[in-house]
């Protein structure tokens, strides 16, 4: 395949670049991603009011809004036990949208500008002409060969520019329907189980909840899954009476660092969480 330019990673940072190319009037661009679309991807699939903006100004917003879920408002538990609740009112903005919806309605409206997709392409070697990126090669020995490549392959990826230190924050999670909460509000806990980190509640639904940690461990010495059952027995006991889980608990690594390094080379630039450009506390940038 020859493009203009080519996208390794059709999540939100390659679909979102794909999309806004299209729109700037760039033709040939072809994004290539290991997976079909729509695919599942374990997130805790908050959106801050600032990606809403950001999705407005893909013009996509207008497709995710009505499969989204409204949060107006907050709970905060502290170390001590102690909760507080705040409410922001509903034009605040913020929403719940499942990373297998958002990502593919980002995805859908790309194509529908003239994006290129090749699914199934397990991207392996660069093709180089001197030090500069020309192409890619996947695995089954298909070629992408473009004037620019944009990395855009996740946390894995093993095409970065980054080559400092680099942190991960690590994640569990589980789906319950049943659970009783407060209609449009996150809840976030802060407990000695997973400091410097916390937990939460996002309610993805009126009757659908993901529940999850997120905790440090670098040594790679803590058990994920003792320390999320410690937590929901402290935390949801009674909540998780009567519930129902949905599927398996899930986990996956939230790479970060706190000084960015250098994010291209000739022929090749890197984003999204490829470059590390995630917040080291929230996650956002994702």
């Amino acid at each position: 395949t020859r493009a203009k330019v080519a996208i390794i990673g059709a999540g939100p940072a390659g679909s979102a670049t794909a999309l806004h190319l299209a729109q700037l009037g760039i033709e040939g661009v072809t994004i290539v991603d290991l997976h079909e679309f729509p695919r599942d991807k374990t997130c805790g699939s908050g959106l801050s009011p600032r990606a809403i903006t950001a999705l407005k100004e893909l013009e996509v917003w207008d497709a995710i809004e009505p499969i989204a879920y409204p949060i107006h408002g907050l709970r905060v538990v502290s170390r001590d036990g102690s909760d507080a609740w705040m409410y922001w009112g509903a034009q605040a903005g913020a929403v719940v949208c499942l990373r297998h919806d958002l990502d593919f309605e980002i995805h859908k409206r790309s194509l529908e500008r003239g994006v290129n997709f090749l699914p199934h392409f397990a991207a392996d070697t660069p093709i180089l002409r001197g030090d500069r990126w020309v192409g890619i090669r996947a695995k089954d020995g298909r070629e992408v060969h473009a004037d620019q490549l944009v990395i855009a392959n996740g946390a894995h990826t093993n095409f970065s520019t980054c080559e400092g230190p680099k942190k991960s924050i690590h994640t569990i999670m589980g789906w319950w329907e049943g659970v009783p909460f407060r209609a449009n509000h996150v809840e976030m806990f802060w407990d000695d189980l997973t400091l410097p980190y916390y937990g939460w509640l996002f309610p993805e639904s009126a009757e659908r909840v993901n529940i999850g940690i997120t905790y440090e461990d670098d040594n790679k010495l803590k058990n994920a899954r003792r320390i999320f059952q410690s937590f929901l027995d402290k935390h949801f006991h009674e909540r998780l009476q009567g519930a129902t889980q949905i599927g398996k608990w899930k986990g996956h690594p939230i790479v970060y660092t706190y000084r960015i390094g250098k994010l291209c080379s000739p022929g090749r630039v890197v984003i999204g969480e490829a470059g590390r450009m995630t917040h080291p506390a929230t996650g956002e940038g994702i």
